[in-house]
């Protein structure tokens, strides 16, 4: 890239980022493109109800639940009436007094949820200055002053606490009520408009890839009634999910009669591999995703439409069955994190589930699958404690695009999908309030995800602003990228990456003190140049030259070497390592000298040093270290003795002195002498100028002894021409 096409980019980045530099993203539960929205009959993004498990019953326990009452008041668990399960709650309260007599069960949450409950009632006895009643929040949202049994239904955002009361109303004595509860089980939310709510049985909300999601410890499920929405011949699910457990039978979501081969299932086998199975009432079809071992977050979309049965897998294409025929009705309900039963085995799954989505009458393609998929995740953390920043602002853009990457307000993490952005290469700029930029590149590519780590430094920190410079002697850095590293937790993180400007510059905010690695970049070759402590702002110029044999190429120690006379005949070799980031495993060191391998030395410590005496001669030594973050090697010559002039340094008082001297003389003989023997004078001034120049006397003493010369071979000059 030549210099006017770089002051270009840069004056386009520069309108840029006057544009947005003052945008801020608005966080919010970021929310997966669902691409055909009309076509969805069931999807469960479990962003609206962050609460408890269900209760069905008590087994009495209260699960979490305090009780109270006044006192000839009672709350406690009973059996007298019980739905289903053994036990329910009994308020049961009498006045006598005329003062207020209550019962009451509450709970609070530790933060806000939005809630979605379902609870039974059975109002035993109601005289009339009693009231059944339930509180949001201290804020009455159900009341009840008849007797029966009755199902109540609610919704309610930003939970903090929830209250079951029998209130006498303070009115009168004499008066008595009764009621019991049981069958509390909180809802999953179909938000596709079909009424498909599923019923939560022990699964808590947690957070999830976007907002919240459902967590499955092997003994949970989330049950939906049948619906006749549920039933299609060309059916497409779509889930995120997160193992927790391996190489076991598990089903993630089953609409399925096993028995008589009707319905679809999800469903991982030992083997671990996803299976999508359907049935068409006489032969099951199923088609599986590659093996799934690790505890990351993965995108599954399976489709049938009466001709194949596909997988995708994270956006990617991954197998396909062909069959022809329908879908046989199960005519049995939906379960997440377990089976129906039918095959006399539960199946519960380990992990979580987000962004369930089933489609009917609808066949993606393959980019809508993709574009479904997320293109870049950016986790936003502190550099020094390593937390997680909430509210940071991010921008992602290049020479023709700039957008404003969302903020999820749950798990903080900056989220893409390939709907909203094209492969490419991308810069990304990070702040927040009360930390400083840190920048970075990234690369979109198709059907992958990026996903990267934002390190911002807190404006607490005393930070330095470094600019490197970057000066290229090989000719073959002109498109180069700074990249810092910095060791974190135990692993060598990039804080920064960007590429220099038509200055060739790029400018970081450094911690002061702290240890980072620096790297250039063209591309095609990266290059250390070893650790880095900032200690105050300014400029710093890095020096690319042609790489020699035996240059590291990355640094993950710290290591010195010394060397010393003992005697005439003996020299010392001091090699210190210190492990600065990764495991060293093993340290070795050779000595050698034209013959043979003088001296070798092994360690597997962290650090340490090697001290060996060898006689003059010349050497070459090779040290070793091998860690798991990658193996170093280093080489130097040394000569003890052999061909070796022991310099005296001159003081410069000294030097100058005697050049002075030399000056004085030079001035005498010009006028005395012929020209021959000024010039051989001359030349001898000269030389001790040149040493003089390269032994790092003071510049102006060597221009003077220059000057002096000329003034002697002119002397010597005009001698000539008298004579």
């Amino acid at each position: 890239m030549d210099k006017i096409t770089k002051l270009t980019i840069f004056t386009i980045f520069t309108v840029l980022a006057l544009t947005i530099w003052c945008a801020t993203v608005e966080a919010e539960i970021v929310t997966p493109p669902t691409i055909n929205d009309s076509a969805l009959v069931l999807r469960f993004p479990f962003d609206e109800n962050y609460t408890s498990p269900a209760i069905y019953s008590w087994e009495n326990n209260w699960q979490g639940w305090s009780h109270g009452s006044d006192t000839d008041e009672i709350a406690e668990l009973s059996t007298n009436w019980a739905s289903s399960g053994s036990y329910s709650v009994r308020l049961y309260a009498i006045d006598t007094t005329g003062s207020s007599d209550n019962a009451y069960i509450y709970k609070t949450f530790p933060t806000m949820a939005n809630l979605s409950l379902r609870v039974d009632i059975n109002i035993t006895k109601m005289d009339a200055s009693y009231t059944f009643k339930i509180l949001i929040n201290d804020n009455v949202v159900y009341s009840q002053t008849s007797t029966g049994e009755f199902t109540v239904n609610l919704s309610a955002s930003d939970v903090t606490s929830i209250k079951f009361l029998l209130d006498d109303g303070n009115v009168g004595a004499n008066s008595e009520g009764e009621v019991y509860i049981d069958n509390l089980r909180f809802l999953a939310i179909d938000s596709s408009g079909n009424n498909n709510d599923g019923v939560v049985h022990g699964a808590t909300w947690t957070t999830g890839g976007y907002g919240y999601a459902l967590s499955f410890d092997g003994d949970d499920f989330v049950k939906v009634a049948d619906s006749a929405s549920l039933e299609s011949n060309n059916i497409t699910i779509a889930m995120w999910f997160k193992r927790t457990a391996n190489d076991a039978t598990m089903m993630l979501l089953d609409h399925e009669y096993y028995p008589s081969n009707q319905g679809y299932s999800l469903f991982f086998r030992s083997d671990n591999k996803l299976y999508f199975r359907v049935g068409d009432g006489t032969t099951r079809y199923e088609v599986p995703t590659n093996p799934i071992t690790d505890t990351d977050w993965h995108f599954g979309v399976f489709v049938a439409n009466g001709s194949y049965i596909k997988a995708y897998l994270d956006g990617e294409f991954i197998a396909q069955t062909a069959y022809s025929g329908t879908i046989a009705d199960a005519s049995v309900g939906l379960f997440l994190g377990r089976d129906d039963g039918d095959s006399g085995a539960s199946l519960f799954f380990y992990g979580y589930e987000d962004e369930v989505r089933i489609y009917a009458n609808w066949t993606p393609t393959d980019a809508e699958v993709k574009a479904m998929y997320e293109a870049l995740r950016v986790h936003i953390k502190d550099e020094t404690d390593q937390s997680t920043i909430s509210n940071a602002n991010v921008t992602l853009y290049n020479e023709t695009t700039s957008i404003s990457v969302p903020v999820d307000s749950v798990t903080h993490d900056a989220v893409l999908f390939h709907a909203d952005i094209s492969a490419g290469e991308y810069y990304l700029s990070v702040d927040a309030p009360n930390y400083y930029e840190r920048k970075l590149i990234e690369t979109i590519n198709d059907n992958q995800l990026t996903e990267d780590t934002a390190w911002l430094p807190s404006t607490s920190e005393t930070v330095v602003i470094n600019t490197f410079k970057l000066k290229d002697l090989t000719g073959e850095f002109d498109n180069a990228q700074l990249i810092i590293k910095k060791p974190i937790s135990g692993d060598l993180e990039t804080i920064y990456q960007n590429y220099f400007d038509f200055n060739d510059e790029a400018r970081a905010y450094l911690i002061y003190n702290d240890l980072y690695q620096l790297y250039i970049s063209n591309g095609e070759e990266v290059r250390s140049f070893g650790w880095f402590q900032p200690s105050e702002s300014g400029t710093i110029e890095i020096t690319v030259s042609p790489l020699e044999a035996g240059q590291l190429v990355q640094q993950n120690i710290k290591f010195d070497y010394s060397t010393e006379l003992i005697n005439e005949t003996y020299g010392r070799l001091t090699v210190n390592w210190e492990t600065l980031l990764g495991n060293t495993t093993y340290v070795s060191l050779y000595v050698n000298n034209s013959t043979a391998t003088y001296y070798f030395a092994e360690s597997t410590e962290e650090s340490g040093k090697f001290v060996v005496d060898l006689p003059n001669d010349v050497y070459t030594f090779t040290l070793y270290i091998q860690n798991d973050k990658g193996d170093l090697k280093f080489t130097q010559i040394i000569v003890f003795g052999k061909d070796e002039e022991q310099v005296i340094p001159i003081p410069l008082w000294l030097g100058d002195l005697l050049f002075g001297g030399l000056a004085l003389v030079v001035i005498y003989m010009g006028t005395k002498t012929s020209m021959p023997f000024a010039m051989a004078v001359s030349t001898i001034i000269l030389g001790f100028s040149v040493y003089g120049r390269l032994s790092d006397f003071p510049e102006q003493v060597v221009w003077v002894m220059i000057f002096l010369t000329g003034i002697s071979w002119l002397r010597g000059k005009g001698k000539e021409v008298e004579s």
